[in-house]
């Protein structure tokens, strides 16, 4: 009885013992629901497996099975689906009930860990960037320009749902300019407004969430040089990335990004009335979110 015992406990907290599923879609009548799991994943129809929530468990039946997504029905008649579109829920491939033989904090931490929770929280981030290429209105047509930018963004963010998370908050940088003859330096305060979408997670991955970003910005930019300055605005419109976040514990995430942004300024001063620049940039961003 010992050894059963032990032996159950142990498939529990093996990485094979049971899978977490999102939840795609509810029937109205709540007695079936659809999951991202299919034929690939060994999914037949008439297979049952155990579901499990925070507060409920069940053994739902394989009604229509494709390549990626199967349809699941509740083999007890009188019970409904108890959880939402959207929810992630425990699966388990044997006709059990895991409740029953699981300790519930371990589940509820388990969950936790994954389900998804309203979040809000602060991102800070250093960004580097790389002119990729530029024209401005009153350069030489075969000057040489080189330019690098070193900033700094500090943002709120607001979690929406399981993947996407609403973002506003402040950028900073200094953009240092080489041309023929000479090294100019600009600096651009704007205010960002973004929107970031979560990737599904991949078991390759472990904790690790991959996503893309969107964000536009406007605000202040100024260029000088020794004798010469001029001020204006700038918009980002927009700017792209692609990254990864890498959860340290409960309150923090690593997060480091890769990607594309074109920038709009419009500058008045010195020798030259209105100065146009618009350039697009490579970036490579690292940051630190804190929860709260």
């Amino acid at each position: 009885m010992k050894f059963i015992l032990f032996f159950t406990l142990s498939s529990f907290f093996s990485a094979h013992a049971y899978q977490l599923l999102e939840v795609k879609a509810v029937s109205s009548s709540k007695t079936t629901f659809i999951t991202r799991q299919g034929k690939g994943d060994g999914v037949f129809v008439g297979k049952k497996g155990t579901f499990t929530t925070d507060d409920a468990s069940f053994i739902a039946r394989a009604k229509t099975v494709s390549r990626e997504f199967t349809q699941w029905e509740m083999v007890n008649e009188e019970m409904q689906v108890p959880f939402q579109t959207g929810e992630l829920v425990t699966y388990n491939d044997a006709a059990e009930y895991l409740w029953t033989l699981t300790p519930s904090e371990t589940r509820k931490e388990y969950l936790k860990k994954y389900n998804y929770q309203e979040k809000e929280s602060w991102l800070i981030k250093a960004a580097f960037s790389k002119n990729l290429s530029s024209s401005v209105s009153n350069a030489a047509p075969d000057s040489e320009i080189d330019r690098a930018s070193l900033g700094f963004e500090g943002h709120y963010e607001k979690t929406l749902n399981i993947n996407f998370r609403l973002n506003t908050g402040l950028r900073y940088e200094k953009e240092v300019i080489n041309v023929d003859g000479g090294q100019f330096e600009t600096y651009r305060m704007m205010a960002m407004l973004g929107m970031t979408y979560y990737f599904e997670r991949a078991k390759w991955l472990g904790d690790n969430l991959l996503y893309t970003s969107i964000n536009v910005g406007y605000g202040l930019s100024g260029t000088q040089t020794t004798g010469f300055t001029q001020r204006g605005v700038v918009a980002l419109l927009p700017s792209l990335k692609f990254g990864v976040q890498i959860p340290m514990n409960e309150l923090f995430d690593f997060i480091t990004e890769l990607g594309v942004e074109s920038l709009a300024s419009r500058e008045k001063g010195g020798a030259f009335p209105d100065t146009r620049t618009d350039q697009i940039n490579g970036l490579l961003n690292f940051g630190l979110r804190r929860y709260f």
